[in-house]
């Protein structure tokens, strides 16, 4: 039988370092620290119903992922600060090849990275995993990618080249970056889908100098299930709830896929796009736009060369 080491103690003003040839579960309340790091080609475990709050540390005052990570459902991620200059997660932070992460349901981050001013993402950055998949019902809330002259992208996650499903029911509030106020998303290198499944809310995000208050989707396949609401999102760029881009120059340009019933109502754009700026390709079906706002576009903004493909889509008092 396969041997697991369990780590119980309560962990206080300390860092937790999983050595090798250590398959770890966390099973206890971790506050005060640095967090926690998981070594390449080791598993680590957090249970059902953990806490991580308060750690301060490089790349992530949460967990520093170079192996396999389960995240079980109820944890909650609450009040972790990145140190780092160079970037990072206030959370987790996993940047390492052919590693699959797994966050389970009803999982929350709540306040990570907030007065942090270091350009960092909110409370998760995942690069380079061969499988993230996320839960369903997880909660990001009130998460900050760095402030001031250092601000961050991806309020809530940065996700590069990492294969991502994220069930129904996510729940993307109150975040906020300089571009991607809830999620930011790159994932050129990749030919499949990176899908959120059924009633995702993006509520009162804010992109804080440029493009995306609720997300961006950057050369990325995007499929956004049915039932979407996005709503109150405000970008000082383009985009109030998305923007589209290319940031460097792929075969893949991407393509976001928005699902039956979604609502776009109250976002707000001091540039082009109220709901949705598009470089790329859109397409969008039986959506509801109402009184969202830009200069240009008040509900969708199309640039040039970019294609938009919409059916059964109401419009109404939009400005711009």
């Amino acid at each position: 039988m396969e041997k697991k080491k369990l780590i119980t103690a309560l962990m206080v003003g300390c860092m937790a370092f999983l050595p090798a040839n250590a398959d770890s579960t966390i099973d206890s309340n971790i506050t005060g620290g640095t967090g926690i790091h998981n070594s390449a080609g080791e598993t680590m475990t957090v249970n059902n119903g953990v806490t991580i709050s308060g750690n301060n540390g490089d790349y992530s005052g949460g967990i520093w992922n170079e192996g396999n990570l389960i995240i079980d459902s109820h944890v909650t991620f609450s009040g972790n600060k990145n140190s780092s200059p160079w970037g990072g997660g206030g959370a987790i932070y996993s940047y390492a090849s052919g590693t699959e992460i797994s966050i389970g349901d009803y999982t929350s981050f709540e306040d990570n990275n907030k007065g942090v001013n270091v350009p960092a993402a909110g409370a998760v950055y995942v690069g380079n995993a061969t499988q993230l998949a996320i839960g369903e019902h997880v909660n990001f809330s009130g998460n900050s990618a760095g402030q001031g002259n250092s601000p961050g992208i991806g309020g809530a996650m940065y996700i590069e080249n990492s294969a991502t499903t994220i069930g129904q029911g996510l729940n993307v509030e109150n975040n906020s970056a300089a571009e991607g106020g809830g999620l930011f998303i790159a994932n050129p290198a990749l030919s499949g889908v990176t899908q959120i499944d059924s009633g995702a809310v993006f509520e009162g995000n804010q992109a804080l100098t440029g493009d995306g208050g609720a997300l961006v989707s950057d050369m990325t396949n995007l499929t956004i299930g049915s039932g979407a609401r996005f709503k109150d999102n405000i970008a000082a760029g383009n985009g109030g709830a998305i923007s589209t881009a290319q940031t460097f120059t792929y075969e893949q340009a991407g393509k976001v896929t928005i699902g039956s019933s979604a609502q776009f109502t109250g976002n707000e754009a001091a540039g082009n796009g109220g709901a949705i700026y598009n470089i790329t390709e859109v397409e969008v079906q039986g959506a509801k736009f109402a009184g969202n706002k830009a200069a240009k576009g008040g509900a969708l903004y199309n640039a040039q060369n970019a294609t938009a493909s919409l059916q059964d889509v109401t419009f109404s008092a939009a400005s711009g």
